[in-house]
């Protein structure tokens, strides 16, 4: 069976290790790049094939919802929010602008 390929996007180190941790101990997931920021994820998103991105909303240089917008119009994969923040109207533009869930 093919793993399921991952980008991890997150402003935070802590939160990009951590999931990559998570996801690299089941054999169903591969994590093929991490990025810092929505602009990282794009250019991830265009260099590897990935099948998710796991997506944060708020990131410097070009946010969650944006990059959310870009890679869903490029087909460049499927985008799940992650996020801590308790605004419902960010998860509302991120799910407007294609993301998943």
């Amino acid at each position: 069976m093919e793993k399921i390929k991952v980008i991890i996007a997150d402003d935070s180190d802590f939160v990009r290790d951590g999931m990559k941790i998570i996801l690299s101990v089941d054999d169903e997931f591969e994590v093929i790049g991490c990025a810092a920021n929505g602009l990282e994820a794009v250019n991830l998103a265009k260099e590897k094939k990935a099948d998710v991105i796991l997506m944060d909303i708020q990131m410097p240089e070009m946010d969650g919802i944006e990059a959310t917008k870009y890679i869903v119009e490029n087909d460049l994969g499927k985008v799940l929010i992650l996020t801590t923040f308790d605004d419902d109207e960010l998860v509302r533009r991120a799910l407007k602008n294609g993301a998943k869930g």
